[in-house]
């Protein structure tokens, strides 16, 4: 009796065994290469991608010698009150119609219709003017489209000349501006979480009777983390020609830049606080870091304060906030610039509308 029950046992032992058996056959394999090979590729391109920004950020560090060397520094100037006062660090949070000048990545992400207006009184009548426009493509199927364009007046200014090492005057006045136009394109790749994105720009620069232009390049990455409310950004600026004036060749202000944003949310999302932190390596100078931080009541206004490691002014310290009035916001920054004065800037976004969300 004792045998006959084990033997009824080991049967359904085996019942059990090739049941399991079955249901694994059932599953093809391409199942199990698809998913291997697309995590492979990620975490070989998240690798790959880490090591040149170490590698680049270390050589780039290591020529910092040429203080100021870059030409057509205007291009690195904050177009945005909403992100200056956030200490810059936008690598990483930016997915609307700051990407094109941030990361253009984030546009891979876009799903509303997004207009921005900057106009900054920078110092000694020096005119700062930004207006840009990013839209989703067939819904978010086909990414995101953005235009930038940015315009630098430096007004009329008197002319001087050295005779003898002895100034001259009387000569009369000139001016002097400069000018950048953007078109970027972002969209998601491999799965919903992971966009790339490309910024290409036309840069000119004109003072008195002398002007040069070129055109350069924007490349970006930005990626939403399983860690819920966690992304990452990657950006390469200004890749691309130099400028000329009389004799020498300037190259663009390029620059390397790595960041994350991480929000959370509480009280079924009424309150948000998000806190980003950048790492800049420039072609100009010392590699230094941009930090942020915000909080959003109820998406109705928001407090924000960051560190620019740019700045010397005040310990790099930014302040700003906003409003939101329906589809309107008003940001406003303050920006410390030491012996030059006090920036306060002010921006105007608006969104047209709003698309459904990628299917």
């Amino acid at each position: 009796m004792e045998s006959l029950e084990l033997e009824r046992f080991s049967k359904e032992i085996q019942k059990l065994k090739d049941s399991k058996i079955k249901r694994f056959k059932l599953l093809p394999v391409s199942h199990f290469v698809s998913d291997i090979s697309y995590f492979s590729l990620f975490t070989f391109l998240m690798i790959l991608l880490t090591s040149y920004f170490l590698l680049l950020t270390f050589s780039l560090y290591a020529g910092s010698g040429d203080e100021g060397k870059a030409s057509a520094v205007f291009l690195k100037l904050d177009p945005s009150a909403q992100t200056a006062g956030f200490g810059s660090a936008y690598v990483a949070r930016t997915d609307n119609v700051n990407s094109i000048y941030f990361n253009p990545a984030g546009l891979g992400f876009i799903d509303y219709y997004h207009g921005l207006f900057t106009y900054n009184d920078i110092f000694a009548d020096i005119d700062y003017n930004y207006v840009a426009f990013a839209m989703p493509l067939k819904q978010g199927r086909w990414g995101g489209l953005g235009i930038g364009v940015t315009l630098l007046d430096y007004g009329s200014m008197t002319r001087t000349q050295l005779n003898d090492n002895q100034p001259v005057t009387g000569l009369g006045t000139f001016s002097a501006d400069d000018l950048a136009v953007a078109l970027s394109y972002g969209r998601k790749v491999m799965n919903e979480d992971l966009s790339l994105g490309i910024t290409a720009k036309y840069v000119k620069e004109e003072i008195y009777t002398y002007d040069d232009n070129t055109f350069a390049v924007d490349l970006g990455l930005r990626w939403k983390t399983d860690v819920e409310g966690l992304t990452v950004g990657l950006t390469y600026r200004n890749i691309g020609g130099d400028l000329r004036f009389v004799r020498e060749d300037d190259p663009l202000p390029r620059a390397f830049v790595g960041g994350f944003y991480y929000t959370k949310s509480f009280v079924q999302g009424r309150h948000k606080f998000g806190l980003a932190a950048d790492v800049v390596a420039p072609n100009d100078g010392g590699t230094y870091a941009e930090v942020g931080g915000e909080y959003i009541f109820n998406d109705l206004f928001a407090l924000r304060v960051g560190y620019n490691g740019q700045q010397e002014a005040d310990a790099g310290l930014t302040l700003g906030g906003g409003f939101n009035f329906q589809n309107l916001s008003i940001d406003y920054a303050f920006v410390p610039y030491d012996e030059l004065g006090d920036q306060h800037r002010v921006s105007l976004s608006l969104i047209f509308g709003y698309v459904s969300p990628k299917k």
